[in-house]
């Protein structure tokens, strides 16, 4: 019977497969484009040299060591950044199932097959799970989970070992839970709440044992250092942009109920829950919320002499106090935020479903287990298109701005031009200061020639945010194409001083220095674009044009003879190679590109005068 419940336990594991498998192709989705897609920081490990970002506790350092892995085997290829994630998340169930049978030998005593068969089934199956594992930028989550589990249950381990260790011993375990510790934040900030999770764990499971109240004292004191050093090397919240802290927290004992209802009732998902921050004194909800909240602690203490209950609630609002408490974040609200708080109520789930008589358990377990699969399947498809995504939004949240916004963006680059520019102006009705819908409008009036339209909508589009790149970048277009060079260059370099590995502005600026015979400067932002993109489309094209302009031909021919490998062979690319080559004295091969660039493109007159100009010489040689 026991061999038979380990088989039976990889049920959820099979159907976590199962249910993600199919997600491995699917396209890069919202934040992924600044993550990885745009993310110059992951070519040659470059964020992770950084020691800058290695010293700052916000900078999720491992999380980008794992992305920077990702890119070096695959580069843009999505199954080489979700295939980890997938099996973090199978990891991570396993990791799950050793702390539930740590509870139980803590406990001394044995907690059910069914009602473990519950809890990794609820862990790995959940269709709240599924944002986290689907979406790439969420690896951080995942990662985050891995190094806290090991945490917990490497506490476990040292707790259990304490009285039998040496000193040496016990500095080694504690050396190595420092280590993880430190992992964990490198990996998502919220592991920091683990130093209220440790000494919860030995309140709850290690009241009675040897050197409780030395462990307890030394657990507390170095929690409020660990947290003070945390909060003044960096964790003042670099996202208030001025919410209200009071705001904030009140916005968070809604957004924690939605959780909960999501929890047990997951119908009404998104990827973009449109909660607005604000005082929610007057909202019903919040009253009905904190009501929620204060039974749930009443019920967890009413039943403290089952630990596990108490550690479980406990263990599920302190998991969640970074993200949904008095430290403002841009978005009041994100399924991945329950990955690993989720843990604590399932520990609840596990020790409350643990009384049920066995054979119900058999029947209704792996019947909730099965629905859940289902939903989460269900769940995942809408990840297999961008387009589906905000149209699920938009039908959970009709008043969403963004959702209209980046359904505009997904039409416009399926050149949808009047599509789009109907989903940017209702973006921009139901939000007036969507700086991002603003930008976008001026892109469709780039689009269809009007700059002096598009330059309206960019200016106030900047007015709103003055380090909007994108913006910046656009109105530079604006201006170069109404032949104002000085202000394109202008506006690019505005562009470039926000982010300095903004690949379009460095290019378009470089395209004008070209257009007004400034050819050193084009260069030089032609050789910066190289140093952040050598595989950026027509780059050594424009680099041979560059050097061809101000004759240096020996480096035209070598940025052509790249070309040739990077874009394939192009007429144009032939024929300046040949004339790279009479440049340098060689009449031969100069022919010999000439005829391959008439192959190519047999209507270039320019390219037949100079393979007959060549021939005529040629043959005066002989």
């Amino acid at each position: 019977m026991k061999s038979l419940s380990k088989y039976l336990l990889a049920l959820p594991f099979a159907a976590a497969l199962f249910i993600y498998l199919p997600t491995l192709k699917f396209p890069f989705q919202f934040d992924d484009f600044i993550t990885i897609i745009n993310n110059v920081g992951l070519n040659d490990f470059e964020d992770v040299k950084d020691l800058g970002k290695l010293l700052n506790p916000n900078y999720r350092t491992v999380s980008f060591f794992s992305w920077s892995l990702s890119f070096l085997f695959g580069e843009h290829n999505p199954i080489y950044y979700r295939l980890p994630s997938l099996l973090l998340h199978l990891i991570n169930g396993f990791l799950f199932l050793a702390l539930i049978q740590k509870i139980e030998t803590v406990r001394n005593y044995k907690i059910s097959f069914p009602s473990k068969f519950f809890g990794v089934g609820l862990f790995l199956l959940h269709p709240i799970q599924t944002q986290a594992v689907i979406y790439i930028s969420q690896q951080s989550t995942l990662l985050a989970a891995f190094f806290f589990l090991i945490l917990i249950i490497g506490y476990f381990n040292f707790r259990g070992s304490f009285d039998n260790s040496t000193i040496v011993g016990k500095g080694l375990r504690l050396i190595f839970l420092a280590i993880i510790f430190l992992l964990g934040i490198k990996s998502k900030q919220n592991v920091a709440t683990a130093i209220f999770i440790i000494p919860l764990i030995e309140l709850a499971f290690f009241r009675n044992y040897k050197h409780f109240n030395f462990i307890f004292s030394s657990l507390i004191a170095s929690s409020v250092i660990a947290g003070s050093v945390y909060f003044f090397l960096g964790n003042r919240t670099s996202e208030v942009l001025g919410i209200s802290r009071l705001d904030y927290l009140q916005t968070q004992i809604i957004v924690i109920g939605y959780y909960l209802k999501l929890i047990f009732i997951p119908i009404g998902q998104s990827i973009d829950h449109d909660i607005l921050i604000k005082s929610q004194l007057s909202n019903f909800n919040f009253w009905l919320s904190l009501l929620l909240h204060i039974s749930i602690l009443v019920f967890a203490f009413a039943k403290r002499k089952n630990k596990t209950i108490l550690f479980g609630v406990l263990f599920f609002y302190f998991a969640s106090c970074l993200e949904s408490s008095i430290f403002p974040i841009r978005d009041a609200m994100f399924e991945h935020r329950m990955y690993f708080p989720i843990i604590g109520l399932i520990v609840v789930f596990v020790s409350l479903t643990d009384k049920i008589n066995q054979k119900a358990g058999v029947i209704i377990f792996p019947l909730i287990v099965a629905l859940l699969f289902l939903t989460s399947i269900n769940r995942t498809k809408v990840w297999a298109k961008d387009k589906f995504l905000w149209e699920n939004v938009v039908e959970n949240y009709p008043e969403n701005a963004r959702a209209y916004a980046n359904l505009g963006f997904i039409y416009y680059n399926q050149n949808k031009i009047d599509s789009a520019q109907t989903l940017f102006q209702k973006a921009i009705s139901l939000k007036p200061d969507h700086y991002e819908s603003l930008n976008n409008l001026g892109l469709i009036h780039i689009s269809k020639g009007e700059y002096q339209v598009a330059i309206h909508y960019l200016n106030k589009s900047i007015a709103l945010n003055p380090a909007n790149e994108f913006a910046l970048n656009n109105l530079g277009i604006c201006w170069e194409n109404s032949n104002a060079n000085g202000q394109a260059i202008s506006n690019y370099r505005k562009a470039l001083r926000v982010n300095p590995y903004f690949k379009n502005a460095l290019l378009n600026q470089a395209v004008v220095f070209e257009k007004v015979g400034q050819f050193d400067e084009a260069i030089f932002n032609y050789l910066r674009l190289e140093k952040i993109d050598k595989n950026f489309p027509n780059l050594y094209f424009n680099l041979g044009n560059c050097y061809l302009k101000s004759n240096n031909y020996i480096n035209a021919k070598k940025c052509y003879f790249k070309s040739l490998e990077k874009d394939g062979g192009t007429a144009d690319n032939f024929s300046n190679l040949g004339i790279s080559y009479y440049q340098l004295n060689n009449s031969d091969s100069a022919y010999f590109y000439f005829k391959k660039a008439y192959q190519k493109d047999s209507s270039r007159a320019d390219v037949k005068s100079n393979i007959e100009f060549l021939t005529k010489n040629l043959r005066k040689k002989e």
